[in-house]
């Protein structure tokens, strides 16, 4: 699952993958992992069981625990964004459809490597890819087809079309359609790839604080890079100030675009901001 690196796997696309595996359908497998978990108190409600995305759902949550159980693997937590539910909102996290970096699928393939979705890829805000900084697709490349890659199929064939089983990569590298691909790359875009990449690197060795403790953080940055103005600081993270009460409250968590607009405006790396100003 390439733990620890920016193409640590999605939860859902290991499951999906073990499920193949087994020749079972992805909502049979989830129903009989959660009969594992430990707690007696959840069981299966229905037969269907759906785990559509790497996000922050009650659901995932239970499936990554039922795993740990069975002893499979460790620390599955940091295969989704559950690590981060208590600073980021889940609302609008993920994307409505899947995304994916056409050089990566390339590689895997001449290399022999099992094809899966990295959990950077879900992020919604994410445009390029942190390896190969090149824009990430989001249609089939067949002109014939051009469909959107959805969350809920049960497509088992990763790296490959849902609607024509057309390969999603570059059969050849590219280099001059990347380098025009390239221009239209933004240092947001930039900064918003370097970032997410370290968030997913290093969720396991940080110490992610509470939510009570971000108006904590949030107070210092008005200070030090907004004069004290919180209004400014509102219409910077585009959220309405009423929420920025909230906030103080610990009623309301950033959206993780507001996140990264702090990040981007004060010049503090998201993992150096959860810390800003805490002893």
């Amino acid at each position: 699952m390439e733990m620890g690196t920016s193409r640590v796997e999605g939860l859902v696309s290991y499951v999906k993958r073990l499920a193949y595996a087994h020749n079972v359908k992805v909502n049979s497998l989830v129903s009989y992992l959660i009969t594992l978990h430990p707690n007696p108190l959840i069981h299966p409600k229905s037969a269907n069981n759906q785990i559509l995305s790497n996000g922050m759902s009650r659901m995932i949550n239970v499936v990554a625990e039922s795993l740990e159980k069975l002893n499979l693997m460790h620390d599955l937590k940091f295969s989704t964004m559950l690590p981060w539910q208590s600073i980021i909102n889940y609302k609008t996290l993920l994307g409505n459809h899947k995304k994916w970096c056409t050089v990566c699928l390339r590689e895997w393939k001449e290399n022999g490597v099992e094809m899966y979705d990295p959990l950077i890829w879900d992020l919604g805000i994410l445009n390029i890819c942190p390896e190969h900084f090149v824009k990430l697709n989001d249609s089939c490349p067949n002109l014939n087809c051009k469909s959107y890659q959805w969350y809920g199929m049960d497509s088992f064939v990763v790296g490959h079309c849902q609607t024509c089983n057309e390969f999603l990569g570059v059969e050849e590298p590219e280099t001059e359609n990347i380098n025009i691909i390239n221009k239209e790359i933004t240092a947001w875009d930039i900064w918003v790839a370097n970032n997410l990449r370290d968030m997913v690197v290093k969720a396991p060795n940080l110490t992610i604080p509470k939510q009570e403790k971000m108006y904590t953080i949030l107070n210092n940055c008005i200070n030090d890079f907004f004069q004290g103005n919180r209004i400014n600081l509102c219409k910077a993270l585009e959220i309405e100030y009423f929420r920025f009460r909230k906030i103080e409250e610990a009623q309301y968590r950033l959206s993780l675009r507001s996140f990264l607009l702090l990040s981007y405006l004060t010049k503090l790396r998201v993992t150096d901001l959860i810390y800003y100003g805490l002893k």
